[in-house]
């Protein structure tokens, strides 16, 4: 049988015996063991703060030792606080440390465009590509802005009809200075007057189907006193069939209540109104004044009824996208649905002579006639709705009453020369560059004022083989 050697009780043993060896030799065969001479084998057995050393208890510390920070480990010994089965913490690096956000700290506004919930106008929507169909944002189609429901219809050759003054004769056999309609082509063919019976016929508009022109018709009389021979009536609103070329019906009277004896709407007559046709020609909107206010009325082709819409206009368009009435109050320029609500402001136009303006096919931007010195020198230009940018487009002769043309690339001013007389000129929309002089200047006349456009295709107007 095998037996186990204990190493502790060797140990043990060996040291008693040193020990008992060195009191010997300290006690030289004293019997007396003497204070601090107990004898012991661990630091347990002294007591007081002693510790055993080579079998004798001795009052110190254990050279090398450091001092237990708990007494029941016995004999000064130093216990560990860590846990064995504790792990170390890792980091996964497919997972994000959460981002902490300090509440002091505000974030930067957000720079992406977002188009509004609604809209009335393209330039509401401010996102690229995008435009107004039906009050909402949407992208625009591949062949055009929006569906092909609201695409605008571009037409490079319509029919336009203008003012000519010069020196014509009147049925009494006076020749004088008198406006007379014309009617062209845009590619500059096909002119010629309308022979409609009035001595003279100011300011006329076309439809956008080019069925109807309206105008303000003036006869005039002779005076049974001989001076001056003539004298004009007050002009009327005359409806005309361009097809038939014949009157619509009766004249309006441009009164407050469309009656003869009704208060007169100055200004619209003898060629000094502005008008425009609605999209659907059932209306003709125009700015006349009463009161000394310049106020912007509406006739009903049909009913022939004048409602007033607004005061302190100057000028009135009507926009070829959506239908809404454009008009300048000011320098300001605002829209509203054609029957005067949802009235809003678009944008103001800096320097606007006169509130003279158009609007493009889109509807994002319009040009006017700018000047800084009262009118004696302008320029053409042309502002962005949503950015407020102007661009000058042409300022040669003095030009003045912009018109935009259906084909969205090109507009007419009225320019001037030397001598007073004036003429058409068609410039092109990027940069301005003269494209067509579509009149000459008359002596002592003019020719091309106040120009109106059709927007159907010249091929299929009812001019093409109008009497």
């Amino acid at each position: 049988m095998k037996m186990k050697f204990d190493r502790s009780l060797a140990v043990r043993m060996g040291v008693l015996a040193a020990a008992g060896a060195f009191s010997f030799v300290l006690g030289c065969g004293s019997d007396d063991d003497g204070p601090g001479q107990q004898t012991c084998f661990t630091d347990a057995e002294c007591g007081d703060g002693r510790i055993c050393l080579l079998g004798v208890c001795e009052v110190g510390e254990r050279p090398g030792s450091q001092p237990s920070s708990d007494p029941s480990t016995g004999g000064g010994q130093v216990t560990s606080t860590e846990d064995p089965d504790a792990t170390t913490p890792t980091t996964d690096p497919d997972v994000s440390e959460p981002e902490v956000t300090d509440p002091d700290v505000s974030e930067p506004p957000s720079t992406e465009l977002v188009n509004p919930d609604s809209c009335v106008l393209p330039s509401d929507c401010v996102v690229p590509g995008t435009t107004c169909v039906q009050g909402e944002c949407v992208e625009e189609g591949p062949s055009g802005p929006g569906t092909t429901d609201t695409e605008v219809d571009l037409f490079e050759n319509v029919w336009m009809v203008y003012e000519r003054t010069g020196p014509f004769a009147s049925q009494f056999g006076n020749v004088a200075q008198r406006n007379r309609i014309q009617v062209m082509r845009t590619d500059g063919t096909g002119a010629r007057l309308l022979a409609t019976g009035y001595t003279n016929e100011a300011q006329p508009v076309i439809s956008p189907d080019a069925r109807t022109l309206a105008f303000v018709g003036a006869n005039s009389q002779e005076n049974p006193a001989g001076n001056p021979p003539e004298f004009a009536l007050p002009g009327q609103i005359v409806f005309w069939d361009l097809q038939t070329n014949a009157q619509i019906g009766e004249p309006v009277h441009i009164t407050v209540d469309g009656t003869e004896d009704g208060e007169r709407i100055n200004g619209a007559r003898a060629g000094r109104w502005e008008a425009s046709f609605s999209l659907d020609g059932s209306r003709v909107f125009f700015i006349g004044t009463v009161d000394n206010v310049s106020r912007l009325f509406a006739v009903s082709s049909s009913s022939r009824e004048i409602s007033e819409l607004a005061e302190n206009v100057l000028n009135v368009r009507v926009g070829p996208r959506t239908g809404r009435v454009f008009f300048t109050v000011g320098t300001t320029l605002h829209s509203m649905e054609p029957d005067g609500s949802d009235r809003r402001e678009v944008i103001q136009i800096p320097n606007m002579n006169g509130g003279q303006f158009d609007v493009t096919p889109d509807e994002r931007s319009a040009i006017f006639v700018f000047s800084t010195d009262g009118g004696s020198t302008r320029s053409i230009r042309r502002i962005g709705f949503a950015e407020g940018n102007t661009v000058t487009l042409t300022s040669a002769n003095n030009p003045q009453q912009p018109r935009m043309l259906p084909d969205g690339e090109r507009f007419a001013v009225l320019r001037f020369f030397d001598g007073g007389a004036s003429g058409l000129r068609f410039h092109s929309l990027d940069g301005g560059a003269e494209v067509l002089d579509v009149t000459g200047g008359l002596p002592g006349g003019h020719s091309g004022a106040r120009p109106s456009f059709s927007r159907i295709d010249a091929s299929e107007s009812p001019l093409e083989n109008a009497n």
